[in-house]
């Protein structure tokens, strides 16, 4: 029922917006690797990332014997080997291989590797996977430089994961993870910074209207801004927030291309209050929820990005008083920096050991949260696939099922938005809600900094303003967008 509110008002928005270029979905290609930022991206960055992942396991190796002794090291030369072997098959373009581990997602892999593309009118599919979707005929396997520019980024992070769960001593190995401690470390400044801002403005905003709007936009566009920190854009290089972004919101907020800042708070403010203005409004004729009952983080990086994600989150749980907030995260290393379990037990431990009298105070606040079930982490196997997100409901129902019962679902970061626009070459003035393709769980927005060339819902101006101020504008983290489906014009 919500969903179809949704789509009723995506199309209203669309409808309004009388500058927008009637493109339809059928006529759009997914992007390819032979053009565009596909290109550089598997052929240059790829191949970086995988090199450092053979540094790092080289580093390792006198802890590796340590901890498992020669036969862990003799697992380690097999683990590198395979990385090589992985960053070899890449750079010759050679067919992918199937998967071979005992895992939940293991079919749903093997599937999109031998069946690249979906299609419009799928056969029906007998296999009883959980992750599994119609698809075509089988086809021949898909490689590096001849499938989708998604399908072939997901890929390698799958195959790295791939290689640890088929191993015995190094099957819980992260390869990431010191570049994303690192990168947590060497942000203390600019984290302590943004810890004392919230803890100094919670309480005072708690019966002030407009205090309380003022702090939730300068949260919001923090955790726009964070998302400029992803380590699998700079090929695993120091990409940390070192200064003060606060100091920087009014400069940055100029670089939002389209801010939806204000319809989300609005939004919100209504769901608080239960304005009766939503009764008497003929454009409001159903709200989902009258109380704040749940809010839903997709997360995207470690670090910086990931504590700018908890600062809005407290401010969710202090002033609108939001019952439960679910936090998102990969279930596997994945694009260098994404959340994992592990980054997030380790960011509190590293909070309390900081030194920050601020940090250690939040960091029991939201462990107390956690514990209470006010907070709940939580991974699934759809993330990792390269499913576009007008696949969920499909692919993964029971997932989409628990995105509806959300108040707002807020996607972080460039993968989330690719796979909720479809990962198509759109021109950037479509409508937002136009490019959906039936995903409308629940009320929504995106949250993002411009790192690829997919992108909707701009005005021509802001598009060639950008053009203007940088050749790489579409690519370059500089700009972003706050982009929102609500359930109001």
């Amino acid at each position: 029922m919500f969903a179809a509110h949704l789509e009723f008002f995506a199309a209203h928005q669309c409808a309004e917006a009388h500058w927008l270029p009637d493109t339809g979905l059928d006529i759009l290609e997914r992007i390819e690797i032979g053009r565009d930022f596909a290109y550089p991206s598997i052929k240059d960055r790829l191949p970086v990332i995988l090199t450092k992942i053979v540094d790092v396991l080289y580093r390792d190796k006198c802890f590796v014997r340590g901890q498992f002794g020669e036969a862990g090291i003799e697992e380690l030369k097999d683990f590198i080997g395979k990385i090589s072997r992985l960053r070899s098959e890449l750079q010759t373009d050679k067919p992918f291989t199937l998967l071979e581990e005992d895992c939940p997602d293991t079919e749903a892999w093997n599937q999109r590797i031998q069946i690249p593309n979906l299609v419009e009118n799928p056969i029906e599919c007998t296999d009883p996977s959980p992750l599994s979707v119609p698809l075509t005929s089988p086809t021949p396997q898909a490689s590096w430089f001849t499938s989708s520019w998604l399908l072939a980024e997901c890929y390698c992070y799958r195959k790295i994961a791939s290689i640890s769960l088929t191993s015995n001593y190094l099957r819980n190995l992260d390869p990431f993870k010191g570049q994303k401690q690192l990168a947590l470390i060497e942000s203390l400044d600019a984290i302590v910074s943004l810890s004392s801002f919230l803890l100094s403005n919670i309480n005072c905003t708690l019966n002030d209207s407009t205090t309380s709007e003022a702090l939730f936009k300068s949260l919001l566009y923090t955790s726009v801004w964070g998302n400029k920190c992803d380590l699998s854009i700079s090929s695993g290089e120091a990409n940390n927030q070192l200064s003060n972004v606060l100091m920087q919101l009014d400069l940055l907020k100029s670089y939002v291309l389209q801010d939806d800042v204000q319809k989300i708070f609005d939004y919100l403010v209504l769901l608080k209050t239960n304005n009766a203005v939503v009764n008497n409004n003929p454009h409001i004729s159903y709200m989902p929820k009258t109380d704040m009952n749940r809010i839903d983080f997709v997360l995207d990086n470690a670090g910086f990005e990931l504590f700018s994600d908890l600062c809005l989150a407290e401010y969710f749980s202090a002033i609108f008083g939001v019952q439960k907030i679910y936090f998102h995260a990969k279930i596997i290393p994945w694009f260098v920096s994404d959340v994992t379990n592990d980054d997030w037990y380790w960011s509190f431990e590293w909070m309390k050991q900081s030194g920050s009298a601020e940090l250690l105070k939040l960091a029991n606040l939201w462990e107390a949260r956690i514990e209470a079930g006010q907070w709940i982490f939580t991974t699934h196997h759809f993330w990792t696939l390269p499913d576009t997100f007008d696949l969920m409901n499909s692919v993964a129902p029971d997932l989409y099922q628990q995105l509806s019962e959300s108040t707002l679902v807020i996607f972080k970061g460039d993968l989330n938005y690719r796979k909720v626009t479809g990962d198509r070459k759109w021109d950037p003035t479509v409508c937002f809600g136009k490019v959906l393709n039936g995903f409308h769980p629940s009320s929504f927005c995106c949250l993002r900094t411009l790192k690829s060339d997919t992108l909707v819902g701009v005005t021509h101006e802001a598009v060639q303003r950008a053009k203007e101020e940088r050749a790489d504008w579409m690519i370059s983290g500089q700009f972003a967008v706050v982009q929102s489906i609500l359930p109001y014009p």
